[in-house]
């Protein structure tokens, strides 16, 4: 399991799941080895096998919060948020991720006052939890109120400053507000952390493109593709944005659509 753990940390994911699987041959209950199988499979691009490993796990220990986690993240990455709400439920009092997770489900469906609600109630059991600021950040961008998101974006910020996303939020914080020139700043600090991240790179083409550098968007976009970062539905969106700021509304549609 060590090995196998060594093998992933350095990019060998297909000799990781050979050396990771014997040591679920040798212990089917060992937690840590299963999770590590989850992680490989995930890593391989074999969901369904990542999600039956972390299934395992709860069919041994159903309080294993963290097995429940990623089960859920799995199941809502291929779109089954009814099984990802049902696998989160049981642990919605004892595990900050997974109310954590329901609240950023919930705010996909733009359900923003229970979001609040859920969120505030972690924010006060642990106000040293960054990630539940920076979903009250989010809560607040989709509500409309881009001054309180970069309040809480930045107490998310203060409890980790290397969180690169906290920044790229911040920054989308500040384009809402109309602050340019903080959104930047915010950009570059993220940029200096993590400079391959997909939401800094989609928000640097969002900004690009609605300030009708159209050649530089372009970049961006060009850029992420070729290295391989979301997938077709992305850059579609991204291509339509495109053609609505280069006053092509119809084309852009179209995209829209399919």
């Amino acid at each position: 399991n060590l090995l196998g753990s060594v093998l992933m940390a350095t990019g060998q994911f297909a000799e990781a799941r050979t050396v990771v699987g014997k040591a679920v041959e040798l212990d089917p209950k060992d937690a840590a080895a299963l999770a590590n199988l989850a992680r490989v499979e995930e890593l391989l691009g074999n969901p369904a096998a990542a999600a039956a490993a972390w299934q395992q796990i709860l069919d041994k220990d159903p309080a294993n919060a963290d097995a429940a986690f990623w089960l859920a993240r799995l199941e809502l990455d291929q779109g089954n948020v009814p099984k990802a709400l049902k696998v989160l439920e049981p642990f919605q009092k004892t595990s900050s991720r997974a109310r954590l997770l329901v609240g950023s489900i919930l705010l996909d469906r733009g359900a923003t006052g229970e979001v609040r609600k859920l969120a505030s109630q972690v924010a006060r059991d642990e106000p040293t939890n960054a990630e539940v600021w920076n979903l009250l950040g989010l809560t607040d961008l989709s509500a409309g109120s881009p001054a309180d998101a970069v309040v809480n974006f930045g107490k998310a910020i203060e409890l980790r400053p290397n969180g690169a996303l906290y920044r790229v939020n911040l920054a989308r914080a500040y384009m809402v507000a109309g602050d340019d020139e903080a959104a930047a700043e915010a950009m570059t600090a993220a940029r200096q952390l993590e400079p391959g991240l997909l939401q800094l790179q989609s928000l640097e083409f969002l900004r690009f493109a609605r300030r009708g550098q159209l050649d530089e968007a372009r970049k961006v976009l060009d850029s992420i593709r070729a290295a391989g970062l979301g997938d077709e539905t992305l850059y579609d969106s991204m291509e339509a944005e495109l053609l609505v700021a280069g006053k092509n509304p119809g084309a852009a549609a179209d995209l829209y659509v399919r």
